[in-house]
Parts: structure tokens; sequence; C-alpha cells
């Protein structure tokens, strides 16, 4: 792979880095509290579609503390007067981030060419570090490790939750069910005493152990070294780096962690 992208002569890449340090600016300048920050991800969710996403984020942002009005004015936020310069301007980068993702999935819009791509990741790793946010999973980066996603490194450890709400996921001990989608048939089935699970399955050993790497190697954290085939690790060079019992992706392992995933999974 070879890096085909002119930093300062691409303007697009240039508009990335205005709107990365606008958001670093905003974020950092004004101690934007928890709930906000909540309200920020009920609006990438709302976008999204994503029951599951909009159900977890919306009972996150109440437990902050976050006001009932507030969350019912979010997808209206323009027009609201609710909120803050610093949250109004938050809520833009979602939505602005969000509806590209979106375009590109429906075909409206081509995604660049992987080369491309993989050079933005490289400045908005290096942006978002001078600026003192380090990557603790691939596309996540945090301030220190107690501000990282808890519910997101609780998915990525292979940890147990319990969703409750309509279209909620759950996993438990290698079972994982979720919930029906729909709001109405969730509350007709409580309200019955019924369970509002809607299937579930059981994850074997090897899709077990696919999973664990597929997950683990993307964090900052790592992945033991004593599951790892030795052998294999030439063939990587570059790509990670080992310590006495983790192996880790270097930042160009982080561009191909496909690469890395297939080497480390029989």
């Amino acid at each position: 792979m070879e890096a085909r992208l002119d930093y300062t002569g691409d303007p697009v890449a240039m508009k990335f880095i205005k709107h990365v340090n606008a958001g670093i600016a905003v974020f950092s300048g004004s101690k934007l509290p928890a709930a906000t920050a909540e309200l920020v991800k009920i609006r990438a969710s709302q976008i999204n579609g994503c029951a599951v996403c909009l159900d977890m984020h919306t009972k996150d942002a109440a437990q902050a503390g976050e006001t009932q009005l507030r969350l019912n004015l979010v997808a209206a936020w323009r027009e609201a007067t609710v909120f803050t310069e610093a949250e109004r301007a938050a809520l833009e980068l979602a939505e602005q981030g969000t509806r590209l993702a979106a375009r590109v999935r429906r075909g409206e819009l081509t995604p660049p060419d992987d080369d491309v791509l993989a050079g933005r990741y490289v400045i908005a790793d290096q942006t978002l570090s001078a600026a003192g946010y380090h990557w603790y999973e691939i596309s996540n980066w945090a301030a220190s490790a107690g501000a990282r996603c808890a519910h997101n490194m609780l998915y990525w450890t292979g940890g147990d939750w319990w969703g409750i709400g309509p279209g909620a996921h759950s996993h438990v001990g290698g079972t994982r069910w979720w919930n029906v989608r729909h709001p109405a048939a969730w509350a007709s089935r409580v309200g019955d005493g019924v369970s509002p699970g809607q299937a579930r399955e059981v994850l074997t050993g090897d899709e077990k152990q696919l999973e664990r790497v597929m997950l683990e190697i993307r964090l900052a954290d790592g992945y033991p070294l004593s599951a790892v085939d030795l052998s294999v690790i030439p063939a990587l060079d570059g790509l990670v780096r080992m310590d006495s019992d983790r192996l880790f992706l270097t930042q160009r392992g982080r561009l191909l962690a496909d690469t890395v995933v297939r080497a480390l999974t029989p």
C-alpha cells in the first residue's frame, strides 16, 4: 500500500483536519458533560435508524441527568433554543459524519480509494494524539483510560450484558439474544408477562475464538501472546509489535487489521 495522499494539497483532507480540530476545541474548551455527549450519540443513532443504540443512549443520557425536554428536541436541535453553541457544534459534526456514511451505503456517493482513506486515518490519529486523545480501539480515541466507552469495552472484551428495551441485544455466557424491535410489540409482550426476546444464538467454541481475535486485536491493550501461533509473526512484520506477554497492532497494522486477524485465525 503506497501513500498517495498529499495532506497539504488535498482540499478534502485539509477540510477534514479543520473539522477535527474544531471538534476537539469544542469538546476540550467547553468541558461537555457526559449527558451532552450522549445527545450526540442519540442524534447519530436517529440518523442511522438504530433502535438498539437509540434505546441505550437515551437511557444513558437520562441517567447522566439529561432532561426529557432536551431528549425530545435532539432531532430538531437547529430550531430548539435549549442547546448551547458548543452542543450545537458537536451535533453538527455528528450529523455531517453520519449522513456522509449513510450516503455511501446507499450508493449515492463513491467511497474514496483505500489508500486515501488510510492517509486520512493517519491525519486523524496524528491530530487527535497531538490534542491529548489517544487511540484505545482502532476507531476510538480518549483523553484517558477513564474516558473510554465502558459499554463498548464490554462488547470488545467478551463481557456479559443485558439489554432491556425494544430491539436491545444481550449476551451472557456465550448466548446472544435480541428483543423485538417495535416498541408496541415489546410493550405488549412485557404487559402480558411474556419475554420480549425475538431470537437467540449460541456461539460455538470456534465462533467465540474468532470473535475474540477480531475484537481484542483492535484494542490498544493488545492480544495475549500465549494465544498466538508465533510461527505467523514473521509474516506480520511491520503490522504488529510484541512485549513479554501481549501482541499489539502498529499504526500500519491498524490500517490492515483484517490481514492480521486472518493470520491469527486458523
